[in-house]
């Protein structure tokens, strides 16, 4: 299935109405417009773009494209290496890093199928969090209101897709970093089974790390998934999943829907509850059978976070000595937090996991699909600190596939849909997102 926007493209590219060169002139036009571009982007190479473009255009002009994304233009996440750009990570430490050697594997992936990659978008610092008071140089906007955060920490790839700077982007998901800029921003993420996207070169978020997509739609999502998933020796937790493109079919009427508005967290905004509610009432209007779930009990899910100290401490390893005072002390202090925690503490947290894990399979033996709020919250503004990501962790934890797709607005602020399915049902997930976004859009 490929969707209307990149269908529209390939056809231009096609009859030769528009060139590769010239959709990429508008997304860099866009991305010189100091209002347009929301401060996204954190590296742009023109000229490296421009080339690639002009090769996609000699090969549309030939009738030999090399995939259905040559000349899609896609940008990536600051944190995943790209040949010829620096990885800086968000940081004012990683500022003098040099050019990477060669692509992940995700991106070599994009750039085999033909894809133009202009840059790389803003990122949180190491992934982790947004500072209130960060550098505004350095602070992404949310495009539908610049004063308010547009999450993260894939906070640029979210805002580029929004902007039109790209017509996709990459984006890494540990914590809810893909689905929760998704949310804000207004756009679709998605975070694929644990393993579906080999994270290569390896990441410190370790069992986490998801790579994912932000794009204008849920089809957008299933043609890069097309393109970077599958197996790769270089990551030791990816496996050869069924293909993308494996014929499958989703009747919506036969789903198994569970819902819950909070999955047993407190906090949830009334106002994102009532679009939560009123998205449930809308598919069961349309026939759609939606039930309310009992969450598993994730325990002393306070203690089982910290899970994710470790891999504070092991972002700071790419820090010189020397400038570990310019990076944000709320990550040097979990950092030096690993200390106090002992082996048994973490054996003991980690088999809580696995027990997380094993209820919510369980859960997926009688539903296809799972529908949360993706945030607790709306978009905070810049100069507020905010309370994230609970909604979305668990399935970092747990490893299924998960998207967020929009919802509906409170105010003029966007609100999302968090879609959960089976491991390893990522195609069926997204048939069924898509589904539904219709039925909320209609």
């Amino acid at each position: 299935m490929i969707s209307e926007m990149i269908e529209h493209l390939r056809s231009q590219y096609r009859s030769g109405s528009l060139t590769p060169v010239q959709h990429l002139q508008t997304k860099l036009s866009r991305m010189r417009d100091e209002i347009v571009n929301c401060n996204a982007m954190a590296f742009v190479d023109a000229d490296a773009a421009i080339g690639q473009a002009e090769a996609s255009a000699c090969r549309w002009r030939d009738g030999t494209p090399l995939s259905d994304i040559d000349g899609i233009v896609v940008c990536i996440k600051d944190v995943l290496d790209v040949e010829g750009m620096p990885t800086r990570y968000g940081s004012a430490a990683m500022a003098e890093s040099e050019p990477a050697n060669s692509d992940c594997v995700a991106v070599g992936r994009l750039r085999k199928a033909g894809a133009v990659i202009p840059g790389k978008a803003r990122t949180w610092e190491f992934a982790w969090r947004a500072r209130v008071d960060r550098d505004p140089g350095e602070t992404v906007h949310n495009p539908v209101d610049r004063h308010y955060s547009p999450g993260g920490s894939s906070s640029g790839s979210a805002a580029a897709v929004a902007a039109g700077l790209c017509d996709a982007a990459l984006g890494t998901d540990s914590g809810g970093s893909v689905r929760g800029p998704a949310s804000f921003c207004g756009v679709v993420g998605f975070k694929p089974t644990f393993g579906r996207v080999p994270a290569s070169p390896g990441s410190p978020m370790l069992g986490y790390e998801h790579i994912g997509m932000l794009t204008n739609s849920v089809e957008d999502a299933r043609t890069v998934l097309e393109i970077v998933g599958g197996y790769h020796p270089d990551d030791p937790w990816s496996w050869p999943f069924a293909r993308p493109d494996d014929p499958v079919s989703v009747n919506p009427k036969l789903l198994r829907i569970g819902y819950h508005a909070d999955l047993g967290f407190e906090g949830i905004d009334p106002a994102v509850r009532e679009v939560f509610s009123k998205s449930i009432r809308t598919l069961r209007q349309a026939g759609l059978s939606c039930e309310r779930i009992s969450p598993p009990d994730m325990g002393n899910f306070e203690l089982l976070d910290r899970l994710y100290d470790p891999s504070a401490a092991l972002s700071l390893d790419k820090v010189r000595e020397k400038r570990r005072d310019r990076v944000d002390p709320f990550l040097t202090e979990i950092a030096d937090r690993v200390g106090r925690l002992s082996a048994e503490q973490y054996a003991r947290i980690r088999l809580q996991k696995l027990d997380l894990c094993r209820r919510y399979n369980r859960l997926f033996e009688n539903l296809d699909v799972l529908i949360t709020p993706t945030q607790r919250v709306v978009p905070n503004r810049l100069d507020e600190q905010s309370d994230i990501m609970f909604l979305t962790r668990v399935f970092n934890m747990t490893g299924q596939p998960a998207a967020s797709i929009p919802a509906g607005h409170v105010g003029h602020l966007p609100v999302g849909l968090q879609l959960v399915g089976p491991m390893g049902r990522d195609v069926e997930l997204l048939l069924s997102a898509e589904h539904i976004r219709r039925l909320l859009e209609s």
